[in-house]
């Protein structure tokens, strides 16, 4: 299954839907590393699961 309203370029995570650039879960969350978020590098996909 793919999630194409969630972009996803990262091989690396078991969600990606290899060759198609997408996400296959259906909600993701997305987290800020830092006191506030002042640009993306501030934020992670928290969704994330190492192939």
């Amino acid at each position: 299954m793919e999630n194409r309203s969630i972009g996803c370029t990262v091989k690396e995570c078991k969600h990606n839907n290899n060759g198609m650039n997408c996400c296959t879960l259906e909600r993701i969350e997305v987290k800020c590393h830092t006191p506030r978020a002042e640009s993306p590098e501030c934020t992670d996909c928290a969704s994330f699961c190492r192939r």
